[in-house]
């Protein structure tokens, strides 16, 4: 009779702890056009040298056309404002004063399909030069995921 009470009890175990799959978690679609970047920075920086390098590499002419046309649109914006929908543009770009110096790209951080490459640097001097490393390479993660 015991082991009558206990049955329900084991298979609701049973089921519970053989789930295949972990949940996951919902990520909207992301938003914006298309060879866009939301360029996340201070405004201090973005009217500074670290701005201007950011617009020199992103924001280049494109090579062989008769028309000037950028390789990326640039839309600037304060990190204030970069939150809620805001955050689900398709490419992102992060610049920012911080003690950890160096570059890197994410993929699907706040939405699907989604670029957001971070940048980060103590000072001015160092900020430009990871641009200089990193812009390539960033564009090319960008381009890829827009095709």
């Amino acid at each position: 009779m015991k082991h009558i009470r206990l049955l329900p009890l084991i298979l609701l175990s049973f089921l519970i702890s053989c789930q295949d799959k972990p949940s996951k978690k919902y990520k909207p679609a992301s938003l914006g056009a298309i060879n866009t970047l939301a360029v996340v920075m201070d405004n201090d920086l973005w009217e500074g040298p670290v701005g201007d390098e950011v617009r020199e590499h992103f924001a280049a002419p494109v090579l062989g056309l008769t028309w000037d046309e950028p390789i990326l649109n640039l839309e600037h914006m304060p990190p204030s404002v970069f939150r809620g929908t805001t955050r689900h543009r398709r490419a992102v770009l992060f610049v920012g004063r911080d003690s950890v110096e160096g570059a890197q790209i994410q993929d699907d951080l706040y939405a699907a399909p989604q670029k957001v490459a971070v940048i980060k640097g103590a000072t001015d001097s160092t900020l430009i030069s990871s641009i200089e490393a990193s812009a390539e390479q960033i564009i090319g993660a960008i381009k890829k995921m827009e095709l």
